[in-house]
């Protein structure tokens, strides 16, 4: 829930055909959806009434560097609405792409951080505070990824997403050792902490997802980072 108001309780403020969206299972539906999701007010659902909705380009609700969008999809049935990806020329070929924004520096761990601890000592603990979402990570271990290279991005995430990660929250912080609710669930070498705002309040009710895309990397959905 969302406050006291559950997923399933947002009202429909409007249809994806309002947005010229065709559903003819062959018109790539993509921006319309797009400006349908811009044009629907939070905590209200999108209505998708029954057809093949073609996407060529994948529905991002959010993004790492992004906050997120609380609505929800509504169809007829998982059987007549259906939102499918096609062959595009996006490199990640998922039909719904729902992420969490992280935000801040990241706040190396101190030495190795073992499985199971919930305990961890940073070397800084600037801008944390009890409450907090972090996402917990490290720089890619041989011990973890096998087959893996580097990307060689100017952008060191691009490389640490491939490798051990986990979202928790901050329960309390003595000094520089800070507890979190959830064990590690690996052992981590040169780990970090970063702040993470998780997608909170999206949902689908009564649809169907399909890919044919050729992409990459495919998925039906994509979430990372997310809260209802």
């Amino acid at each position: 829930p969302i406050g006291s108001q559950a997923i399933t309780n947002y009202p429909i403020s409007g249809s994806v055909k309002d947005y010229n969206a065709t559903g003819n299972g062959t018109t790539d539906d993509y921006a319309n959806i797009m400006l349908a999701i811009a044009g629907t007010p939070n905590y209200t659902s999108l209505y998708f009434p029954a057809g093949t909705y073609v996407v060529r380009t994948p529905i991002t609700m959010g993004s790492y560097y992004s906050r997120d969008k609380p609505i929800q999809f509504v169809g007829e049935n998982p059987a007549s609405t259906i939102i499918r990806a096609e062959t595009g020329n996006s490199a990640t070929g998922s039909t719904i792409i729902a992420r969490g924004g992280q935000y801040g520096s990241d706040l190396m761990i101190n030495g190795v951080a073992l499985r199971g601890a919930t305990t961890i000592t940073l070397a800084s603990v600037t801008g944390l505070a009890v409450g907090n979402t972090v996402r917990i990570a490290q720089t890619n271990n041989p011990a973890l990824v096998t087959g893996w290279t580097p990307t060689g991005s100017s952008d060191p995430d691009l490389d640490r997403y491939i490798c051990h990660g986990q979202i928790s929250k901050i329960t309390a912080i003595n000094g520089l050792n800070v507890t979190i609710s959830q064990p590690l669930c690996e052992n981590l070498t040169n780990g970090f902490f970063r702040k993470f705002d998780p997608y909170r309040g999206f949902g689908l009710l009564n649809m169907g997802l399909a890919n044919t895309n050729n992409a990459t990397s495919t998925s039906c959905i994509d979430f990372y980072g997310c809260e209802n």
